[in-house]
């Protein structure tokens, strides 16, 4: 078909691979096998392969092989976020010890960094609830109101080790938040961070 040849190739981004340690051997050699076929199938065209940084829960990527087999690697260096305790989505520590950890195994003219755009934002109601806030979520219930006549911002700082901007809020019904969110400076962190490592982008 006209459209199959118009591509320039495909990324892959199955995620969850590997959370069970037992398994993640056997579905590290399938995913190398589907990858595999898939590349002689494209006749030439890229393979861009997603993975979970390698300080995730997830085995189920050999990143070595990944690396060597496709064009490119997008790294999903986020989703951070500890459900029991506010924490941010991407910290730049995590982040930079992913980075390090990815170019030790895949060229770093290869590895192109993800980011998230978007940030969390936790319930403190007794226990801590995480909620995830992202764009265009238009009916999620996990959108909270934020404007100045339902909450008042007692505290927005810019954590430098984290290298992202904080909040604490409480709304009109005394109930406590506290979210962390992306913004141009951890933007243009990560930015000389892909510099640093002469990472792809």
């Amino acid at each position: 078909a006209r459209s199959a040849r118009e591509y320039d190739g495909v990324l892959i981004d199955f995620e969850g691979l590997g959370l069970d340690s037992f398994s993640a051997a056997s579905v590290q050699t399938s995913f190398n096998k589907f990858l595999t076929t898939l590349k002689e199938n494209l006749e030439g065209k890229a393979l861009s392969v997603a993975v979970p940084p390698l300080n995730s829960s997830f085995l189920g990527y050999d990143h070595k092989f990944i690396g060597e087999l496709s064009d490119f690697v997008v790294l999903m260096a986020y989703a951070y976020e500890d459900p029991a305790y506010p924490t941010p989505t991407a910290p730049f520590d995590r982040i930079d010890e992913a980075v390090r950890l990815e170019t030790s195994l895949v060229s770093p003219k290869k590895i192109m960094l993800g980011i998230p755009a978007y940030g969390t934002i936790y319930r403190i109601d007794g226990d801590v609830v995480a909620v995830q806030a992202r764009p265009a979520a238009k009916d999620s219930h996990t959108i909270v109101p934020f404007n100045d006549s339902t909450v008042h911002i007692h505290k927005h700082i810019f954590i430098p080790e984290q290298l992202c901007t904080n909040a604490e809020w409480e709304t009109q019904d005394g109930t406590a938040y506290v979210a962390f969110m992306e913004d141009s400076a951890s933007l243009q962190a990560r930015l000389l961070m892909t510099k640093r490592y002469g990472i792809k982008g």
